[in-house]
């Protein structure tokens, strides 16, 4: 079978600015933002891991401080019978990372995502890195993160090799695809709760309410497009792990 080698691959650099969180305050790391007064979404950077990385993690004793203390567990039933599971966590840290090489992967790519050919694993585009990102536009504000406002075309290339370098293990090409589902689904609702409204407050606590009541996406849609691309991959690499 086909699986992650996940020694190798947090050995990885995939967007390779170091202290780069001194130039912004540790935004992307503390995610509190005045812009964006949440009611419930706690304070600090939410994590999120896929079920192997952080069972990884966890039995190597390379999960940072505190997320074990704060992770919770969810899964899904996917159209075609597969179990998804996955975990998420809140950092306290501030960007003092406890283990820096062991930072959850979506950290390690922030603030990009990569968009990728299901065929052959090429970046096909570079996504934003988190809900919080998809947000700016609608209130007419630069993103607080440095390295996406600054968008260096040399630093974008090596992270687009490093994704590329990945995505060539099918457990990665996957769920690279859901996440693309999934943050395309949640920017559909950002836009659709601004749509012929001034930005204000009240639309982003009520967005959040609608969010966290599973309301405002179409959560079916999704599962039936994440069950449509596993099978895809799974028809393509019939011996690799997927979930």
């Amino acid at each position: 079978m086909i699986k992650p080698d996940w020694e190798l691959t947090f050995s990885k650099t995939f967007v390779d600015v170091p202290d780069c969180w001194t130039t912004c305050d540790s935004a992307c790391c503390k995610q509190d933002f005045n812009q964006l007064p949440f009611a419930f979404f706690p304070k600090g950077a939410s994590m999120i891991f896929t079920q192997r990385e952080f069972e990884w993690l966890e039995q190597s004793g390379k999960l940072q401080e505190g997320f074990k203390k704060y992770s919770s567990k969810y899964s899904w039933t996917l159209d075609n019978g597969q179990d998804f599971s996955y975990y998420t966590s809140v950092c306290k840290l501030e960007g003092v990372c406890s283990l820096p090489n062991f930072r959850p992967l979506l950290c390690k790519f922030f603030p990009w995502f990569p968009k990728v050919d299901i065929k052959n694993g090429s970046v096909v585009g570079l996504e934003k890195g988190t809900l919080f990102e998809l947000f700016w536009p609608h209130l007419g504000a630069k993103s607080p993160c440095t390295i996406f406002n600054e968008n260096d075309p040399t630093l974008k290339a090596k992270a687009i090799s490093a994704y590329e370098d990945l995505a060539k293990t099918p457990y990665f090409l996957f769920h690279f695809k859901l996440v693309e589902i999934v943050m395309k689904a949640i920017d559909i609702s950002i836009s659709s709760a601004f749509k012929s409204k001034d930005p204000n407050d009240s639309i982003i606590q009520d967005w959040e309410k609608s969010y966290l009541q599973g309301s405002n996406i179409d959560w079916k849609k999704c599962r039936s497009e994440i069950s449509a691309i596993y099978d895809e991959i799974k028809l393509l690499h019939p011996d690799a792990v997927l979930i």
